[in-house]
This record gives C-alpha cells, structure tokens and sequence, in this order.
C-alpha cells in the first residue's frame, strides 16, 4: 500500500472552515485518503461523523481503539462505533487486534 502524504491544507484551515466541514468539504465520499495524523486532527477538531470516517478510510487498530471505541469523540448520536462495525469496514483489522 502507497504511504498517504500528510495533507498540508488541511493545517490551513481557520477554526470557523473546520467546524463547518463536512466529508464532502474533505471529499471523503470520493475515496480520498488520509493519514492517520490527518484523520486524528479531523476526528479532533471537526464535526464529521466517525461512521464516515470508518466507512472511507483506512484506519489502524490503534486509531480505532483511540477514537471509534469511546465516547469521547462521539459528535451525534447514533455516531457511536461498535467492534462489529469496525469488522465490516475494515477487513484487514482482526477482533484481538482491538481488545487489550
């Protein structure tokens, strides 16, 4: 698999640009990746669903305990993430991989 580059302009964004974003403003819905620092900094600082996030990306074992499995990032209800979930989206990752 190809290295994602970090995506500079998303670092530009103003604080206003990042609330208002949505997946289109990121063009997650047209199979742009991100990087696992970019996806941190968007699940940290924007309002996107983490199903979005989980259904379009290619996340690692670490991002999904740190960010899908708790609440802490839980933007709207019904955006809460399950282990069950995370199997379907992301095939490569396996159910030891997420428990401690």
């Amino acid at each position: 698999m190809n290295k994602i580059q970090k995506n500079e302009e998303l670092y530009k964004m103003t604080k206003n640009e990042l609330t208002i974003a949505t997946s289109k403003t990121f063009g997650m819905n047209n199979f742009k990746q991100y990087c696992i620092e970019d996806l941190e900094y968007i699940v940290k600082n924007t309002n996107i669903l983490l199903r979005t996030i989980l259904k379009t990306q290619h996340l690692t074992p670490e991002f999904c305990k740190t960010y899908l499995l708790t609440d802490d990032y839980v933007v709207y209800d019904g955006d809460d993430v399950m282990i069950p979930d995370i199997l379907k989206y992301q095939p490569h990752i396996k159910e030891k991989d997420l428990i401690n």
